[in-house]
């Protein structure tokens, strides 16, 4: 065993800050990759290593990392690492960029060891065929050859492809605890040693095909389980792929390109126009006009004052660069927080799984039981039968299948809709999908996009509507802008010079010699935005906007009522903007002016009557219905308060997934209960054949490896993503809809 690491580089602070976050109550929070994981008991013994030393431990074995909460004054940092490194696993930093490199390697010797199993166990079965398929002797020398060169084939196999099988299972006796690994290993010694020592006494049966057979259809089980587990440990890189990598960093040398992982507090820097933070901190300009949509979901753009706060991942929409110094960088942002929420949903796991891997957990024990209790039974009558039947038992009977049937349909049907857009922050959730009947939505900023449409002009006396547009689509030309974007569509031959933006009021530019403002101009009863165009003091025009329905919206909200929901909207907004919305998208039931604590109480009477609820919303006034909802759904550009009650978090711009993850569910749901009814049926078959000696050990490999497969072939169907409506949906975007 090698010796241990020196784990105190993540004692010092600027390195602690990189691979941890303080939380508000000082205790800090942790994200660790665990390799070597393979099974319930892995991580329960992690965590019992843990919990002496930390305030919770959430271990997660479809992902292969735990989620650490500690007190400093607890514990230390290299004594986490190190805990988990003596109970004989090997801890990582979250850290992407060198844990896709350690993937790749491992990958690699993975695809090595395989490789190696199927060629060397290829030429043992041909070896081995003869004794099963060849009825005349064979001569005594070329039987003791070929016995020989069965042998040396298979010593690398048990050695070198099965090393990290009985690596796991050393582990685990040196701990005094029993994992999937342990009967395996013994299988394989078992048979291993008793062919070495049949060819060196020149008479009885050598099982080294059993030996090869078994270990080559455990690795392709085990790099199948690999697979599903890489992507689902990407799939926590994705949110975090919104902050910039790198950021200009002022320094008394000017400004350098630094990596964002590199920034630490009190550091000063720049973010061109256009760009998004890289960390968060206070403004040290005297006004700046920031995107915050990914976590406010706010569509309107914040006017931020010198040393206010702003947060990574907004976006600098005004013209001129904005200094900031900063105050969290690295794993302490507001996006390394939705980053965490997401890691911690997924360590919940559903209570099928947990049934499943209890259950696993108590085959392993009861197998080592039948396989001395079946010895027992045959060794008076043939100690050779008895021996086969011990060695059969222990293969054919490896719970693998059972503990798999679970997690490998969740990570695939993860990775499929995280592939569409959509990130499962909650383990059942895609569990309780299935039996929902009633969807509500809310409107602004669910239902409707962040962009805007001029629904409304009004002119002065003696003024031309078409003129009074076109100065406003120059003015507007190439500002980013919520407002700008309802004149985008629009053309005009007139130039705007001197544009330039007005944070928090509007902007300005000379057109033919006279300056112009279109200004924000609040006081309507109504509700749309109002803008006015001024030439001087004199008011010119005003234009009225209204935020524009998604495209997709009428068509999701269709396939959702052909999928058997009835579909709800429960908005803030007032009576005639939900009237006419719910009349565009079809929806006969529709509540508006709700505040957040009515929006609750009608939700909870829906409850009451019996109905299985999915909440679909965006905004802070949504985080109550959404905890409240038996399956939420939060965009990522929404708040993070929303985010944070959310099973289910958006994060591209479209609502098309959500009538995917409601077929995916279902799928999903199917596919569980196919994976278990043939583990357990298979298992509750193949005992009572070994225990009678009707299955000899190269076929309980076999059966034992197309059990596992099967298993993890029969959820890897989820990966595939079908062609839009392959599950009788199709976006809608036609212009109608956007209307």
């Amino acid at each position: 065993m090698s010796a241990p690491r020196d784990w105190s580089l993540y004692d010092a602070a600027d390195t602690l800050d990189a691979v941890s976050h303080r939380r508000a109550d000082g205790r800090r929070e942790m994200i660790l990759r665990i390799e070597d994981m393979h099974c319930q008991n892995c991580v329960r013994h992690i965590r019992d290593a843990l919990a002496p030393l930390t305030r919770s431990a959430r271990v997660n074995l479809s992902t292969g990392t735990a989620e650490l909460v500690w007190d400093q004054g607890v514990a230390r940092a290299s004594q986490l690492f190190a805990a988990v490194e003596r109970a004989g696993f090997t801890p990582a930093p979250l850290n992407p960029e060198p844990a896709l490199r350690e993937r790749q390697h491992e990958r690699g010797a993975m695809l090595l060891r395989l490789g190696t199993a199927g060629l060397l166990g290829m030429q043992v079965m041909m070896l081995a065929a003869t004794q099963y398929f060849i009825d005349a002797p064979l001569e005594p020398a070329i039987e003791l050859l070929m016995r020989y060169a069965q042998w040396i084939m298979a010593t690398p196999v048990l050695l070198y492809c099965a090393w990290p099988l009985l690596n796991s299972a050393a582990r685990a006796l040196r701990e005094r605890r029993v994992n999937m690994d342990v009967p395996v290993s013994l299988a394989l010694l078992m048979a291993y040693a008793a062919s070495c020592v049949n060819v060196l006494r020149g008479s009885g049966h050598v099982y080294f095909d059993s030996v090869t057979m078994f270990v080559f259809l455990l690795l392709v089980a085990r790099w199948f389980e690999g697979q599903g587990r890489a992507e689902a440990t990407k799939r926590l890189r994705t949110l975090a792929s919104a902050q910039p990598l790198t950021a200009l960093r002022e320094s008394a040398d000017g400004l350098a390109e630094v990596s964002s992982a590199s920034l630490a507090i009190g550091d000063v820097i720049v973010v061109p126009p256009g760009a998004a933070l890289a960390a968060d901190g206070h403004l040290l300009d005297a006004t700046a006009e920031l995107d915050e949509s990914l976590l406010s979901g706010e569509a309107d753009p914040a006017v931020r004052h010198e040393g206010e706060a702003v947060y990574a991942g907004a976006v600098n929409l005004g013209g001129a660069p904005l200094r900031l110094r900063v105050s969290a960088a690295q794993q302490s942002t507001a996006l390394s927080h939705i980053n965490r929420m997401i890691h911690h949903a997924q360590t919940q796991q559903p209570r099928v799984q947990i049934l499943a891997d209890r259950v696993a957990g108590w085959i392993v024990i009861a197998v080592l039981l039948a396989a001395a209790g079946g010895a027992l039974y045959w060794y008076p009558q043939s100690p050779e039968t008895a021996f086969q039947v011990a060695l059969a038992v222990l293969v054919v009977t490896c719970p693998c299948a059972l503990s798999l049937a679970t997690p490998v349909v969740l990570a695939a049907a993860s990775s499929r809709l995280a592939a569409s857009g959509l990130l499962l922050t909650r383990a059942d959730a895609l569990l309780r999908l299935p039996q929902i009947d009633h969807v509500c939505f809310d409107k602004t900023g669910t239902l409707t996009t962040g962009e805007m449409r001029q629904v409304r002009l009004w002119v002065c006396d003696g003024e031309n509507e078409a003129r009074m547009l076109e100065i406003a689509v120059a003015l507007e030309r190439g500002i980013r802008h919520p407002v700008a974007t309802a004149f985008a569509g629009m053309s005009t031959a007139l130039q705007a010079q001197a544009q330039e933006s007005l944070p928090g009021l509007g902007v300005r530019g000379r057109i033919d010699g006279v300056e112009y403002r279109l200004l924000a101009d609040p006081g309507s009863d109504d509700d749309l935005t109002w803008i006015a165009l001024y030439a001087g003091a004199h008011r010119l025009a005003r234009f009225g906007l209204a935020h524009a329905l998604r495209p997709e919206a009428v068509g999701v909200v269709q396939q959702l009522m052909t999928q058997g929901l009835r579909v709800s909207i429960l908005s803030g907004d007032s009576e005639r903007a939900v009237a006419e919305a719910a009349a565009r998208l079809g929806v006969d039931d529709y509540l508006a002016q709700l505040k957040p604590d009515q929006k609750l109480a009608e939700l909870q009477v829906m409850r009451a009557q019996g109905e299985q609820l999915w909440m679909v919303g965006d905004g802070i006034n949504d985080a109550p219905t959404l905890a409240a909802a038996d399956v939420s759904t939060a965009l990522a550009s929404g708040a993070a308060l929303a985010q944070s009650q959310a099973d289910l978090l958006i994060t591209g711009s479209s609502l098309d997934v959500l009538p995917e993850a409601l077929a995916v569910a279902r799928e999903a749901q199917q596919r569980i209960r196919e994976n278990l009814v043939w583990a357990v049926g298979y298992n509750l078959a193949a005992v009572p054949l070994a225990l009678m000696g009707m299955v000899t050990p190269w076929i309980a490999a076999l059966g034992m490896g197309i059990s596992s497969v099967t298993v993890v072939l029969n959820a890897l169907r989820l990966a595939r993503r079908p062609a839009a409506g392959a599950h009788g949906w199709t976006p809608q975007s036609t212009p109608e809809h956007a209307a």
